[in-house]
């Protein structure tokens, strides 16, 4: 029973992050900034052209405006972009997906503490 009990509470709790994560994510007032910005563009780029704002196809690192982006939060940002066009939720969704995610992988971790 207890069993039963603790992963209807993580649940609980995860579904309740999800929620609070991605609640108007695409309209926080805050503003759009200048990174969010700059993959977004390499992420419509790469989708469109197969090749990032500078040309260069499929790359393992990404530049824009100096700052520098990891390839694996780019591809796995495409399908969002793919599905919801180049917006600021389809930008943001990885990020707020990941962290839901971490919720349970953070119970997993105290778990096995």
């Amino acid at each position: 029973m207890k069993k039963h009990l603790n992963i209807i509470l993580l649940l609980g709790v995860v579904l309740l992050g999800l929620f609070l994560r991605f609640y108007q994510l695409g309209s926080i007032n805050v503003g759009f900034f200048r990174d969010e910005a700059a993959l977004g563009l390499n992420i419509w780029s790469i989708l469109k052209t197969g090749a990032d704002e500078y040309g260069k196809q499929l790359p393992l690192i990404f530049r824009s405006f100096e700052v520098f982006f990891m390839p694996a939060y780019v591809y796995l940002s495409l399908p969002f972009v793919f599905l919801f066009g180049l917006t600021e939720f389809s930008t943001r969704a990885l990020a707020a997906l990941s962290g839901t995610l971490l919720i349970a992988v953070g119970y997993l971790i105290s778990k096995e503490i």
